[in-house]
């Protein structure tokens, strides 16, 4: 889990629930639940926009974690859509650095290849909703 946070969040010592809470606050503070007009680029610069097969995806990841809760009990459903606000936050924040970074790397425009791979966006949905619910363990 460390390894986890330590690339999704920025580099900083920290020991208690709260400071990673305060550290995925300052994160998120300027980012929404959904992609950034830079993201939307992204998408655009495709030659074919991943955007529906995104957001279909999201919506089916977060729609069995909720019949996981309620298998296992009452959830606050108020909590948990906040949790999922933040995991897609997050999601959409580190989809763009890593697309932003890799342009720079090698040089792309089109990311259609790596944008419709189902497992680039469950692998990195499975990374954000785990920091989210790790951070906020304790409400859950």
């Amino acid at each position: 889990m460390t390894r986890v946070l330590s690339l999704l969040l920025p580099l900083r010592h920290f020991r208690e629930p709260a400071n990673m809470q305060e550290l995925l606050e300052q994160l998120l503070r300027n980012v929404g639940a959904s992609p950034s007009p830079a993201l939307l680029v992204y998408f655009d610069n495709c030659s074919s926009n991943p955007s529906q097969n995104i957001f279909q995806g999201l919506d089916e990841r977060q729609e069995l974690i909720r019949q996981g809760f309620q298998h296992k009990g009452n959830p606050d459903l108020n909590l948990l859509q906040k949790l999922f606000q933040s995991a897609h936050s997050l999601y959409f924040h580190k989809m763009e650095s890593i697309l932003r970074l890799e342009q720079e790397r090698i040089f792309v425009q089109d990311f259609s290849k790596l944008l419709h791979l189902h497992v680039f966006h469950s692998s990195l949905h499975a990374c954000a909703l785990e920091v989210v619910f790790y951070v906020q363990k304790k409400s859950i």
